[in-house]
């Protein structure tokens, strides 16, 4: 392939030419691209709008929240047992504030919910 600005060959799979800089990948112009506006019957959707495919419903008991909290909460309590164990012998050791913070962030999440 050659660049289109300074027309030295440059690879087939480059972006940019290596000799001046140029943009090698052609850009689409205004006038390849079809812009529709819906009709007075036209529900608003399209084959691409995924808001209503893909939107999520809610458990409203948050039992998901509550078994994310519970297991954060846990992993947090035996990440810092296992530090403190290790540290018997007058090391340090480490508190997962965090983790054991969000577990239990999650599951009141998951109660009020």
């Amino acid at each position: 392939m050659f660049c289109k600005n300074c027309e030295k060959q440059i690879g087939d799979d480059e972006k940019f030419c290596g000799y001046c800089g140029a943009e090698t990948i052609e850009k689409i112009s205004d006038d390849r691209v079809r812009y529709t506006t819906p009709d007075k019957n036209h529900s608003g959707h399209t084959d691409n709008d995924f808001s209503q495919k893909y939107t999520t419903t809610r458990n409203n008991s948050g039992n998901g929240e509550i078994a994310v909290g519970v297991i954060a909460l846990i992993i947090g309590g035996a990440l810092t047992w296992i530090t403190y164990e290790a540290a018997s012998a007058g090391g340090t050791y480490f508190v997962f504030w965090g983790l054991m913070i969000y577990g239990g962030y999650k599951i009141l999440k998951g109660l009020a919910s």
